[in-house]
């Protein structure tokens, strides 16, 4: 979890090592700064191909008017987290396919 203020700079990070990093640049947070669905898929090791990790973003207004947008919350999971459901899903269509074609 990371929480950006309403320029993107890092001011909470649940692992404690991105605390006033520039996240203004990241998709998820670049988009949902500007009103927009802010998700983005990153390599879990920067600089490395492979397992990649997916952050999605969702604003956070100022609660004395609920209007004014005050910063970002990204909430990011593994990828690989989702496999057992993709794996269900393909063996559900492969079975619906081959009952289809008898």
């Amino acid at each position: 979890v990371t929480i950006t203020d309403a320029k993107g700079i890092v001011i909470y990070d649940s692992l404690g090592r991105d605390l006033g990093r520039d996240n203004s640049r990241w998709n998820d947070v670049y988009r949902t700064l500007r009103g927009e669905y802010g998700a983005r898929s990153s390599p879990e090791i920067p600089g490395q191909e492979g397992d990649t990790v997916m952050h999605v973003a969702a604003p956070v207004y100022d609660p004395a008017d609920g209007r004014t947008l005050i910063g970002v919350l990204s909430l990011a999971q593994p990828n690989r987290s989702i496999d057992p459901f993709i794996a269900a899903s393909q063996r559900a269509i492969i079975e619906r396919g081959a009952w289809l074609i008898g």
